[in-house]
């Protein structure tokens, strides 16, 4: 009888999705039925899943809420938060204040927590992640997948300060060898919260697929390079340290290279893009403006 609402808010972007497929095959009453669906699904997020300051993560079969303030453990949830953003579920003033309750609450030096606080008690309504110990794993753990996420919604949001801290706090490259405990070129399942003994000790490596989403984050949010449906927008979101940037992408038959530069003639969230040496307007670049073997795709961002 529970309801999962971050699944809600991911059901919505399904559903928007659809609909496009459906346009582009020609079922426009399918599509109207899925955009449709997607809006009564926003409003009942929004009618019955705020508490406030950030979205509930659930209800449980007894009628009982999951990850509000009114739980002793289990406060706040983090992908209830960030898919409302990049679904876009949460109206504006919603999307700025749980997001500010996910980067006050859950962004830790160690990456994004999960959940917090910890669960302290196993709760069998709750389910298994409330018997690890506080701190372990998905019990007020960074789990490494939702933490790459969460990277994506800072960068949606145009946080450049925490892209840069989610970012570098993940990476296995950085750790202290003796805390980390794990391989320092491998991206763990876990890492442990502050509640656990062993605070930023990694694990279950060599088995997660987080790496994956560490690798399409990083293209797609941080680099900004990502595709769409009706082409390829390019929105960096760069740590704010990260002056030069090259990628190179393959992209319906050509083969990008593309450079990111820092100019400080432009504005904070100023971008130009020129496809070899032609400017266009805004930021994303159409299929036609590809076609080609080969292209060069010059983006100046703003300090």
């Amino acid at each position: 009888k529970g309801e999962s609402i971050w699944l809600a808010h991911f059901l919505a972007g399904l559903l928007a999705d659809w609909a496009v497929i459906h346009d582009r095959r020609g079922d426009a009453a399918r599509a109207t039925d899925y955009r449709n669906r997607r809006q009564k699904l926003i409003d009942a997020i929004n009618e019955h899943a705020w508490d406030g300051k950030w979205y509930i993560r659930a209800t449980l079969d007894s009628g009982e809420t999951l990850g509000s303030a009114r739980n002793r453990a289990g406060k706040i949830f983090l992908n209830a938060q960030t898919w409302a953003l990049l679904n876009e579920t949460a109206p504006d003033d919603r999307a700025k204040q749980c997001y500010a309750s996910a980067r006050e609450l859950l962004f830790d030096d160690v990456g994004a927590l999960l959940l917090a606080p910890a669960y302290d008690d196993p709760t069998p309504e709750v389910g298994y992640i409330t018997r690890y110990a506080p701190g372990l794993r998905e019990n007020g753990g960074v789990y490494t997948h939702a933490a790459t996420w969460a990277i994506a919604a800072a960068a949606k949001m145009r946080d450049s300060a925490s892209v840069a801290r989610l970012l570098n706090a993940i990476n296995p490259a950085n750790k202290d060898a003796d805390r980390y405990w794990a391989e320092p070129y491998v991206t763990p399942g876990n890492v442990d919260g502050p509640l656990s003994p062993y605070y930023g000790r990694g694990g279950w490596t060599w088995y997660t697929g987080s790496a994956a989403w560490l690798h399409r984050v990083i293209a797609e949010w941080v680099l900004g390079v990502r595709p769409e449906w009706d082409g390829l927008r390019i929105e960096p979101c760069l740590p704010p340290d990260w002056d030069h940037v090259a990628i190179q992408r393959p992209y319906r038959g050509a083969r990008l290279a593309i450079s990111i530069e820092r100019d400080g003639a432009l504005a904070a969230d100023q971008i130009e893009i020129s496809v070899d040496g032609k400017r266009i307007e805004g930021t994303l670049v159409k299929p036609e403006q590809l076609a080609g073997a080969a292209r060069q795709i010059a983006v100046r961002i703003g300090r």
